[in-house]
């Protein structure tokens, strides 16, 4: 892109501002960027960048006074407050945007490449089943496209909604918008997904690629653009930065180093797992002490995504057993998991949190002892405690009474943890719990987990970062094939060591 006939911009963004009720969320955002670029734009959680891709998707209107621009097309004047759209732009979202109940064949079909049809317009399933093979194989994904889409993991379906966004992307003057598209992906996963933007961008199109990921960012952007506090306020050559000096933008702040977590265990016992047995797992045995945190680690399909959920009885395991402070649960569902003190976050948070109901309601649900006066919930007391679990975890904006759909992922990440946290529970499940969350986020997330554990709750975590389970974990497990291939303790714990037993 050197010289001076520079390529035309596909998306030019002049004065955009975004206003919710007192809460201002983009100030005065002007951008490009041109065919043949992949430009990465990274920010705290509740920076705007969110809000910015809902704004070009025509989700959001803007204040008066912006202009955008889509390969030469005026799509938003200045002084103009109405809806947009564009065909030159396509979208994956942090919600991904799938429909759960139709298979995974009929999710790439709609929106993506299109069904198969035949004779009188009739769908051709048996080639549509093939197409669908065939668009997952780029990825490396191999499932029964047959399956609803909603039973796959959480990787699986970034996957699919990957290869839908790429299915039609190689066309010219074509933007293609990614919201976070690693964050539930395996290192395999991630390359093959880099690739394909690379590809896009070689063809004539241009990338938007947003991502918590600083690494990957630096690794494929051309340009990068830091949003702080709504504003734009670095921009540049990728070349000009250094994660470093990123995370400093980001945080409008120096953030201490993020150094691993040595401790002293103690000797109690408080969860035993003894022969579990899932769709993938085989036989997992464990023991997780009081005070402990214990990584799980593991390529998709290896059975790392089932661990959790089959914990927490959902769904139960097909054999097996669990016994919590030495007791032997008599059945393995949620109702007896959560009365025995076990409590979820799970990887995929739209299943952890209500999105109709605000923060404050959010956080307090899960146990309104305490809360109650005489006759009627005490809101007063309730307002007080939920306003303390927000300043714990520095959700942003600090409004309890805001629709907690309305918040950016990674706040929303925020409350489902801290929901779960109050409860004080015996044994902590967590997966993924960080995805979707920015550096800054991260080392509060960290700080909270660890005095969780150093109060003496037991935490299981599952993750794909293995610089994550090097920084917080007192042991990992590597999963392979549904078993235990290796445990990793103290000082082998690290993160080249992960990645190399996860490979094997």
């Amino acid at each position: 892109m050197g010289g001076l006939d520079l390529p035309q911009p596909l998306l030019t963004i002049s004065q955009l501002s975004k206003t919710f009720e007192s809460q201002v969320a983009l100030r005065t955002v002007s951008m490009e960027i041109r065919a043949g670029e992949i430009y990465g734009l990274v920010g705290h959680n509740g920076s705007g960048k969110s809000t910015l891709i809902k704004v070009l998707a025509g989700y959001h209107k803007p204040d008066p006074g912006a202009s955008i621009v889509v390969a030469g097309r005026e799509l938003l004047q200045a002084g103009s407050s109405g809806g947009h759209r564009s065909s030159r732009m396509r979208f994956i979202h942090q919600d991904l945007g799938l429909i759960e109940g139709l298979s995974t064949a009929e999710n790439l079909a709609i929106g993506g490449s299109g069904y198969c049809r035949g004779a009188a317009g009739r769908i051709r399933w048996r080639a549509q089943y093939q197409a669908a093979r065939a668009s997952l194989a780029r990825f490396g994904l191999a499932v029964d496209v047959r399956r609803p889409v909603g039973e796959l993991s959480p990787g699986e379906r970034t996957v699919v909604a990957v290869a839908r966004a790429l299915s039609q992307s190689d066309e010219r003057g074509t933007l293609l918008v990614l919201d976070e598209p690693t964050a539930a992906l395996h290192p395999g996963e991630v390359e093959v997904l880099l690739t394909s933007v690379r590809r896009t961008a070689a063809s004539g199109g241009a990338v938007l690629f947003v991502s918590h990921r600083l690494e990957e960012v630096l690794g494929v952007a051309d340009r990068i653009g830091v949003l702080r506090e709504g504003a734009l306020v670095a921009e540049g050559a990728a070349a000009d930065f250094t994660p470093e000096r990123l995370v400093t933008l980001i945080a409008g702040r120096e953030i201490a180093a993020m150094q691993p977590n040595p401790r002293q265990l103690r000797p109690d016992t408080l969860l035993a797992v003894r022969g579990l047995q899932g769709a993938t797992l085989r036989c997992l045995d464990f023991d997780l002490h009081k005070g402990e945190i214990l990584g799980i680690a593991g390529l998709l399909g290896s059975g790392r995504e089932e661990v959790v959920n089959i914990l927490f009885g959902a769904p139960p395991p097909l054999a097996g057993s669990i016994a919590v402070a030495g007791r032997t649960l008599k059945g393995i569902s949620p109702r007896s998991v959560m009365a025995a003190g076990i409590a979820l976050l799970p990887g995929d948070r739209a299943r952890s949190l209500i999105g109709v109901l605000d923060v404050r309601e959010n956080l307090t649900l899960p146990r309104l002892k305490g809360l109650w006066g005489r006759w009627r919930l005490d809101r007063n007391a309730e307002r007080s405690e939920a306003r303390e679990w927000v300043q714990r975890l520095d959700v942003r904006p600090p409004l309890l009474d805001r629709r907690v759909a309305q918040l950016s992922g990674g706040n929303q990440q925020k409350v489902a943890l801290a929901k779960w946290l109050r409860t004080a529970p015996q044994v902590l499940l967590l997966d993924e719990p960080t995805r979707g969350v920015d550096v800054a986020a991260k080392a509060e997330i960290y700080r909270v987990l660890r005095e969780a554990a150093s109060g003496g709750t037991g935490i299981v975590m599952c993750s794909t970062e293995a610089k994550e389970l090097a920084t917080l974990c007192d042991r990992v497990l590597v999963l392979s094939g549904g078993v235990v291939t290796a445990e990793l303790a103290g000082a082998a714990i690290d993160e080249p060591s992960i990645v190399a037993q996860t490979l094997r």
